[in-house]
């Protein structure tokens, strides 16, 4: 851990800090094996010895090397389908999610890296993302939005001779290689998607099914959750009920007190643990379907860039694609390229055949299809 952070701050002593995939090839060519050659639990997705990026990176970005370790980072909640299911190891049954960060319980454990080369790493990490960020004047609207159907990889944007701008997939380039997806033209890609993206724009009808589907598939998808909230609802007037016979009783006194208090105890809490439960699962429902007044937003911010879809600048495009979440799947079928692209309001498999320089939006290969499919894990 120590010549990694060393390595990335400092560099392996020619006074220039080595990137992420030096760090790796560097780790790989010692034959220093992963956390997962050395751990039965952790689940292999690499051959031994076979370390990538996403290691680096958590390690770099991994905050209990300074002396701290933090308690109760996640917690469980239910998800309406634990008699269906096993318990999850080390954490039972439900959902997990994430807690608030000053919920956090710290505790000091060895300190591996000092504070000051963490941050030195953190400053780096930054700056590295922010001109990454920076590089747009290649201009790949899709960049960070496309993945490989072979080999699970991202694809990124690549230019040749200034001129020649290409999509590749980054397994291609893995040491070692895991995959031969060839390269995907920008403007072959780029083209085809747009056309797609205004051909949904174009149409208010696409716009109202899509937002009408997403809703539907949303609801199908927290059915269990549904289901809970309306048995948390029904225990909770249960008890109500419950909770008043006791008050019958504790005012005729037909029981000892004693007794009648115990049990108003036992109810009490249980109403108060269903209803925080309640609560929970309300907020995230809540945040996972859209209201009626986002849906109505998002078709009004449509119609007002209805109009300017065919003169739109990069920034432009690339505001749209990111506000309908656009994302594709590049593949080789049948000795074509196609990209099977969606976004909330639908999704449909594309070929990226090149076109006309009349029309340059590619080819519309099929009505809208079933999901694409899964590629494998790496």
């Amino acid at each position: 851990m120590r010549m990694v952070f060393d390595w990335y701050v400092n560099g392996n002593g020619t006074g220039k800090p080595m990137s992420i995939f030096k760090i790796l090839t560097s780790l790989m060519s010692l034959g220093i094996p992963t956390r997962g050659d050395k751990e039965n639990h952790v689940a292999k997705k690499r051959d031994v010895g076979i370390w990538s990026d996403a290691m680096i990176r958590h390690i770099l970005k991994n905050e209990t090397y300074t002396g701290t370790w933090f308690y109760g980072k996640t917690k469980m909640v239910s998800d309406g389908n634990e008699s269906n299911k096993r318990p999850k190891s080390k954490r039972g049954f439900g959902k997990q999610v994430a807690r608030p960060a000053e919920e956090w319980i710290p505790v000091p454990v060895p300190t591996i890296i000092s504070q000051e080369i963490f941050m030195e790493a953190q400053e780096r990490l930054k700056l590295n993302l922010e001109q990454s960020n920076r590089n747009t004047k290649r201009e790949y609207l899709m960049a960070r939005r496309l993945r490989c159907t072979k080999c699970g990889y991202t694809f990124v944007g690549m230019t040749r001779r200034e001129k020649h701008r290409y999509y590749r997939c980054n397994g291609v380039w893995r040491t070692p290689k895991v995959c031969d997806t060839p390269h995907f033209r920008v403007d072959d890609v780029d083209n085809t998607v747009w056309a797609w993206v205004k051909e949904l724009l174009q149409h208010p009808e696409n716009i109202a099914a899509g937002l009408q589907g997403m809703q539907d598939e949303t609801v199908r998808a927290n059915q269990a959750l549904y289901e809970r909230l309306d048995m948390i609802q029904q225990r909770i007037e249960e008890s109500e009920r419950q909770l008043q016979k006791l008050l019958d009783l504790y005012l005729n006194d037909d029981f000892p007190r004693e007794v009648l208090q115990e049990r108003k105890s036992r109810l009490e809490e249980t109403i108060s643990n269903l209803r925080h439960e309640q609560a929970e699962l309300s907020h995230h429902l809540q945040a996972t379907v859209l209201s009626d007044e986002q849906i109505e937003d998002i078709e009004a911010f449509c119609a007002q860039v209805r109009e300017g879809l065919e003169n739109a600048t990069f920034e432009q495009k690339r505001q749209l694609i990111d506000m309908l979440d656009v994302r594709g799947k590049l593949a080789i079928e049948n000795d074509e390229k196609v990209v099977y692209v969606k976004c909330f309001l639908g999704q449909q498999l594309l070929s990226v055949a090149r076109t006309s320089p009349s029309l340059n939006i590619g080819v519309t290969r099929t009505p809208n299809c079933a999901s694409p499919p899964t590629a494998p894990s790496r």
